[in-house]
């Protein structure tokens, strides 16, 4: 799981996300998101507002944003390239079965896998 992809889309749906709500959605300590935060204000990839003395603002800046767009895609590109490898081992081990049957079934469900 990439901490800082989970804070960047986190901040890009809700600017007014807490420290404590990051907390709980990653499942690491108030004090590990602080330094992860300050460390991505450091990188310039998000911007903190204060806009009072209880409420903090968080943005991405556009260095944020291509940051998590890029994230995403690598996300994806190497997930696309799993079902890939999947699909052609599955391929090769119905060919395997194949050889020693003569007829298979194969049952498919409707979702996104087909």
């Amino acid at each position: 799981m990439d901490k800082e992809y989970i804070i960047l889309e986190s901040i890009d749906n809700n600017s007014a996300i807490t420290q404590r709500e990051l907390s709980k959605k990653l499942g690491i300590s108030l004090g590990a998101i602080n330094i992860l935060i300050n460390k991505m204000v450091r990188e310039g990839l998000i911007k903190i507002e204060k806009v009072s003395t209880n409420t903090i603002l968080y943005m991405l800046t556009p260095k944020g944003f291509m940051e998590k767009v890029n994230k995403t895609y690598k996300y994806i590109k190497i997930h696309y390239k799993y079902i890939a490898e999947t699909k052609d081992k599955i391929k090769q081990q119905l060919k395997k079965v194949l050889e020693n049957e003569e007829k298979i079934i194969v049952i498919c469900g409707q979702d996104e896998t087909r």
